[in-house]
């Protein structure tokens, strides 16, 4: 019996520690391969994604384009091939992939097929991967695709392609509240009209190269990079602006903006430039040649600029401003105009 005892503990003994190390080796494992550890499908019905407002529907998996999502930090737009061979999505140990076993939403988008894919990562956000068989060709209306994705700190346009059939941008990155870069330098805008809110309360954003935009055909950038506070530069010298009519808010609340150089902005058709430049606080240098001959709204324009010592007025045609209302409110600093 004594003999028995001591084999029957020692068999315990090993099947513990055998338990054990197969346990540390899974977990480690799925630490050094494993980025996402519960990919799913995203559940959504639709049958094409004819808008950025259906998009944003489909990564949400919500029929509510408006509703906020705290949870989705990454958006990958790919081919299949890319993902399957160059950057296996682990399942949490094993060989498999985020599209092994695995059926998705399927869409379709100017033929071509579109798949859906959610994985949740280590720290319980998501990263959503939007995988196709070509290059994906956004529609005319691309207004709204990322709006309210408050944790979204990246996304990857590999193959997601702004061309001249897009005509709309209006809150493209709306409230993209973690954002901290994005690459739009391959965006074609030269057909673009509306481009309203399209990086407003983007806040994390310290940077964002629009350099290669091409604004020929833009009528409205009212609230573009409205409450973008973290950003410490921006140019927008090659703005070309003969066709806006609306720059209300266009830099509000930008409040560590140091300097902006709008020479080359031709704004003998905009009618309003309520807030334009509102809270814009660390703003020192801003370099202007306004024409406002068809102004009507210059209210609350320079509010809260404490740091600008000299605002160019010289050019102001004011024949037809209704509205003045606060239009140097709080300019602390300012000894000339």
């Amino acid at each position: 019996m004594r003999i028995g005892r001591k084999v029957l503990m020692v068999i315990y003994s090993v099947m513990f520690f055998f338990v054990m190390a197969l346990s540390c080796a899974i977990i480690a494992f799925a630490a050094l391969n494993a980025e996402f550890i519960t990919p799913s499908r995203v559940y959504y019905v639709a049958t094409d994604i004819a808008s950025g407002r259906t998009l944003n529907q489909a990564i949400k998996a919500n029929n509510d384009y408006t509703a906020e999502n705290n949870n989705i930090s990454k958006i990958v737009f790919d081919y299949y091939d890319s993902v399957e061979d160059d950057n296996p999505i682990y399942t949490g140990g094993g060989s498999s992939n985020l599209l092994s076993g695995l059926t998705g939403v399927s869409l379709t988008w100017n033929n071509a097929t579109v798949e859906i894919y959610r994985a949740t990562n280590n720290d319980d956000t998501s990263t959503v991967y939007i995988l196709s068989t070509a290059d994906i060709t956004c529609s005319s209306d691309m207004s709204n695709s990322f709006r309210n994705l408050t944790a979204l700190k990246e996304i990857v346009f590999n193959n997601f392609n702004i061309t001249s059939a897009t005509t709309r941008l209006s809150y493209m990155f709306s409230n993209c509240s973690s954002l901290e870069n994005v690459d739009v330098t391959e965006f074609d805008t030269s057909n673009v009209q509306y481009m309203e809110y399209m990086f407003s309360n983007c806040t994390s954003l310290q940077s964002i190269d629009v350099t290669q935009f091409i604004t020929n055909s833009a009528t409205t950038m009212s609230g573009m990079f409205n409450n973008c506070s973290t950003l410490t530069s921006l140019n927008v010298s090659n703005f070309v602006t003969d066709s806006v009519n609306t720059m209300n808010s266009m830099f509000a609340n930008c409040s560590k903006l140091t300097s902006l150089n709008l020479l080359n902005f031709n704004t003998s058709n905009v009618h309003q430039f309520g807030n334009m430049f509102e809270n814009c606080s660390s703003l020192q240098t801003l370099d202007m040649n306004f024409d406002t001959s068809n102004a009507t709204i210059l209210y609350y324009m320079f509010s809260g600029c404490t740091n600008l010592t000299n605002i160019n007025t010289s050019t102001f045609n004011t024949s037809k401003v209704t509205s003045f209302r606060y239009m140097f409110y709080n300019c602390s600093s300012l000894t000339s105009i």
